[in-house]
């Protein structure tokens, strides 16, 4: 760039003399993509994508013990509350896992919450929770935000994340122990973003919906719905193709301690069977989650991709000779697209919107005005 500089400042000074001197600079105002490649031509001054390098070690506590990328922070919930953990990346929180034991309690109709309303009050425990009508995951995760509000309503401090936006775009199934019982068990693909940001990010979630029991009043079933097992692993959208198999291995070397096992003993025998059936959920997920990542559609892959590239200010560019991809700042490509012959690579593109197969690519590259 100084040397870039230096030949402007020395033209400038012979432009009495030779008017044609600063003519033809029109690459050379984004920084470094005007440098000469030393064939005459224009280097673009892409940069190599980092890679995203972690490197794991076990946490273990009294109850329980998980592969967490070293430097990453956990929460687990307070003792008034059945299990839950939350992990993230400091320096990048939108990196993270979850995995809560249970959910509940949620309402199976809007007719049972207003049962409790009216005798209990609309701030009463069961008054006041989130109804799941329809019982599915898909409704769980769509009222997310509201859960969390009771729970605060409650006077409970769940070790728990806010979304700022949640479009769950597929549903896939989850197999499980709980699942030949549940009134559903699903993985959910999602794109969000988290409360106080910006970042698009892709996520699979999942968990099941069940029903333990019945309890009939004036003809209403008044009986709570519990979500076992929720669970998940998310990051920017931009990173997710990249981190999704290590997040995901990271939820599925979780498990319980012997002494939290025992302590559970005590409890009812479906609890202590979910409890004792850790592992193989674990696994089940592990399973579900690739499965889904694998058979997503590609047009969610566009969705998600140009989002991210829109919200952070990206064109989504390829090589049609090497297929490599390409994120360039705003504004790059419409000047290098004025003067591409003159560059050395000439055979940099726009994806198209329906180019599905590219937007499920990586990037290889960076481009910085």
């Amino acid at each position: 760039m100084a040397k870039f500089l230096s030949v402007i400042f020395a033209v400038c000074l012979l432009l009495p003399v030779c008017l044609c001197g600063c003519a033809n600079i029109g690459p050379g105002n984004n920084g470094n993509n005007g440098n000469n490649n030393g064939n005459g031509k224009l280097s673009m001054g892409a940069q190599n994508a980092p890679a995203i390098n972690y490197t794991l070690g076990t946490v273990s506590t009294n109850d329980f013990s998980i592969q967490l990328p070293k430097g990453w922070r956990y929460e687990v919930n307070p003792s008034n509350l059945e299990f839950g953990l939350i992990a993230y990346d400091p320096n990048r929180p939108e990196r993270r896992i979850f995995y809560y034991y249970l959910f509940n309690p949620f309402m199976k109709s809007d007719d049972a919450r207003d049962f409790f309303r009216t005798y209990y009050g609309a701030n009463s425990l069961y008054g006041g929770c989130p109804v799941l009508s329809t019982g599915t995951v898909l409704e769980f995760y769509s009222k997310w935000n509201e859960y969390v509000d009771w729970l605060s309503s409650q006077g409970l401090r769940a070790a728990v994340m806010k979304f700022n936006s949640l479009n769950i775009v597929e549903t896939h199934p989850l197999e499980s122990l709980l699942s030949s019982y549940s009134l559903d068990s699903s993985v959910v693909r999602a794109h969000v973003t988290l409360e106080n940001s910006n970042i698009p990010c892709e996520g699979l979630f999942s968990g099941s919906v069940v029903s333990l029991g019945t309890y009939y009043q004036d003809g209403i079933d008044c009986f709570p719905l519990t979500v076992y097992n929720v669970m998940g692993i998310m990051a920017p959208a931009d990173e997710f193709l990249e981190l999704q198999d290590v997040l995901a291995n990271c939820l599925k070397s979780f498990t319980f301690s012997e002494s939290y096992v025992r302590s559970y003993q005590q409890k009812s025998e479906d609890a202590t069977r979910a409890i004792l059936d850790n592992a193989r959920a674990m696994q089940a997920a592990y399973d579900s989650y690739n499965a889904a990542w694998h058979a997503r559609q590609p047009v969610n892959d566009a969705i998600s991709q140009k989002n991210s590239d829109s919200t952070l200010g990206y064109d989504r560019l390829y090589d049609s000779e090497t297929g490599e991809i390409y994120r360039a700042e705003l504004g790059w490509y419409d000047n290098y697209d004025l003067h591409r012959n003159e560059y050395a690579k000439p055979s940099i593109y726009k994806l198209e919107d329906n180019d599905y197969d590219r937007y499920s690519q990586g990037i290889d590259f960076y481009i910085h005005n």
